[in-house]
């Protein structure tokens, strides 16, 4: 099994065979992941894999002179990217003072498949803004604001969300 997630590279697998009679051995595959390539003369499978799920596979190495080969099921697992809130909770209440400095709010998620993550906010407290993964300032009215927080997957575009309310 290969395991990979969408849209991460992988280069580090190869298939390997060798031939008894000290012949070269050329690779096949009857199917591969889109995105994903075997190398016949290497073994290499490398490649960035665009697309989610299962695909199962038949690799064949067979030696140059002779035309003997031997097969081997292989399965390409490629997951998709999930993205996952470590901070603030979700349904976090802030109490903040008019004309108060707030301490500054760290959001914190991440990608299952390492990809960097951007923040955004559909609505903040007027004086307080968003910049990077921190909300800060100082609040100048007096309200309530509800806030949706999102947090983006910058290669895969795979979105999770955290609602936080401000008084």
């Amino acid at each position: 099994v290969i395991s990979a997630y969408e849209y991460a590279a992988i280069s580090n697998v190869t298939a390997n065979a060798t031939s008894a009679a000290g012949f070269g051995v050329l690779y096949s595959a009857n199917a591969t992941p889109t995105g994903i390539t075997l190398n016949a003369n290497t073994g290499l499978i490398s490649g960035t894999p665009t697309t989610v799920g299962n695909t199962y596979a038949l690799l064949t190495a067979t030696a140059n002179t002779t035309s003997r080969s031997n097969t081997r099921n292989i399965i390409y697992n490629v997951n998709q990217d999930v993205v996952t809130w470590s901070s603030p909770d979700n349904g976090t209440a802030y109490t903040v003072s008019q004309d108060t400095a707030i301490s500054n709010v760290t959001l914190s998620a991440s990608s299952a498949a390492g990809f960097g993550v951007q923040y955004t906010a559909n609505a903040l407290p007027t004086g307080i803004t968003l910049s990077g993964s921190t909300i800060s300032g100082t609040p100048t009215v007096t309200q309530t604001v509800d806030t949706l927080l999102t947090a983006t997957a910058n290669t895969t575009g795979r979105t999770a969300t955290r609602y936080i309310s401000w008084s």
